[in-house]
């Protein structure tokens, strides 16, 4: 093996140890030349095969560094993309949209289902842990619950992760891809308020990041245009609630949201869930009742109607795939995209007072 091989294989196994720690400076030519006995040429020889494999980077004027984020190199073509759930909602668009992407540019996408549980989730990461992948989507499981390992954080060290739908607060270096959900529940809240409604409801969802984001909009568009905010017009949903929602409880849901002139539902999903039964009580919406969900499914348009912040059903999954595979390349590439929310204006909103 000729001697620059040898040395860009002895430095590239200490980066890959973190023997180098990623950002760590590395000695200088003339130090490296006078470790290895060596020639100055020999030395750019073994940088110029680093600088190739993205493993080091030089700054002029102040030397040579190792990588931030570095991952061992793999030839595999095989992605791993965790989702909740396969086949309902706006889950389906997700999926397909990363696929599509990935089977363009030659990779594989190895689908694993969590359904929205934390151990579902953790069992599926010690399996990619044990396998040859070259990289991984997670969208993320009730990321407000506190996790019992850090195996998302080891993953992440491993080999390249894009997580969607938001961040686990205990590894904010991991990157996303999301839509802006704070703003999202601010901007649903406003377009009421601009409606002229003072008492507005909220059904959120309190074990999922988005359902707090949403949440924090909610608040937040209340105390920005000086509304009060009343514990009695809030209702949470947790994972069996969301799901199926019993008799007795949706009609005391029911009753509170009618004591309001507007509901802000978390989701189309609780929303097709719940308007039936207020419809189904004698409400009219909007004459009675205004209505904003939020993602902009087919469970808004029919026969619902529904005004809502439109979620981005293709455009999510296929920039998280194409991130990924550009972090492959460049394990420093900055990964995280935030989409603007926008409102999709239909008939479930009634104006009743100049705001």
């Amino acid at each position: 093996m000729p001697k620059y091989l040898s040395i860009a294989d002895q430095i590239e196994q200490q980066i890959l140890s973190h023997t180098l720690q990623p950002g760590t400076q590395l000695p200088t030519e003339k130090e490296l030349m006078s470790q290895f006995h060596v020639s100055r040429q020999t030395i750019r020889n073994a940088f110029s095969c680093l600088l190739k494999k993205k493993l080091i980077y030089t700054v002029k004027g102040s030397g040579t560094f190792v990588f931030k984020s570095v991952f061992p190199p793999t030839n595999s073509k095989n992605i791993a993309v965790l989702i909740t759930d396969a086949d309902n909602y706006i889950f389906p668009y997700k999926s397909a949209s990363i696929n599509g992407v990935l089977t363009k540019h030659g990779y594989i996408s190895n689908v694993f289902v969590t359904n929205n549980r934390i151990d579902y989730e953790e069992n599926t990461i010690r399996e990619i842990l044990s396998t040859n992948y070259a990289g991984a989507i997670i969208e993320i499981t009730k990321a407000v619950i506190p996790r019992c390992s850090k195996l998302i954080a080891e993953l992440s060290q491993k080999l390249p992760v894009i997580l969607i739908d938001g961040y686990y607060p205990d590894f904010p270096e991991i990157p996303y891809v999301s839509l802006d959900d704070r703003k999202g529940g601010y901007k649903a809240t406003e377009y009421l308020i601009r409606h002229g409604h003072k008492k507005i409801f909220h059904v959120g969802k309190i074990d999922d990041l988005q359902g707090v984001l949403r949440y924090q909009g909610y608040v937040g568009a209340l105390t920005d245009h000086g509304l009060a905010f009343s514990e009695d017009h809030v209702f949470w949903v947790t994972e069996p609630l969301y799901t199926n929602v019993p008799e007795g409880l949706m009609e005391s849901l029911c009753q509170k949201i009618q004591q309001c002139t507007a509901v802000f539902f978390y989701n189309d999903d609780i929303a097709a869930k719940v308007v039936p039964a207020l419809l189904q009580r004698g409400v009219k919406i909007p004459d009675d009742l205004s209505v904003m969900s939020y993602d902009n499914s087919l469970l808004s348009m029919h026969p619902l109607e529904l005004s809502c912040i439109s979620y981005p059903l293709n455009e999510l999954g296929w920039v998280a795939a194409e991130h990924l595979l550009r972090r492959i390349d460049d394990p420093n590439f900055d990964a995280t995209y935030i989409f603007e929310p926008e409102i999709v204006e239909r008939s479930s909103v009634r104006r009743i007072a100049d705001p």
